[in-house]
């Protein structure tokens, strides 16, 4: 399942590089184990619950740039 290790990937990038957030507050802030989100984010989780509250962080900008650069890469418009 080598689209998981992207789509986690995906994820990583936001929530570190546009949220500018650590695994810690991630976890603090979804109630999901460090683990588990690092588990995600390296392709090793395939549990799409997680890219939810992925596309949930963030304010409204960044809510609507997450699911635009998703759906873009995907081949949408």
């Amino acid at each position: 399942m080598e689209y998981m290790r992207f789509i986690g990937e995906y994820c990583r990038v936001y929530r570190a590089i546009t949220l500018n957030m650590t695994l810690k507050t991630m976890s603090e802030l979804t109630d999901i184990n460090m683990k588990t989100i690092s588990a995600f984010e390296n392709g090793r989780s395939t549990n799409m619950e997680h890219f939810i509250q992925y596309s949930q962080l963030g304010n409204d900008n960044q809510r609507k740039q997450f699911l635009e650069g998703f759906n873009k890469i995907l081949g949408g418009n």
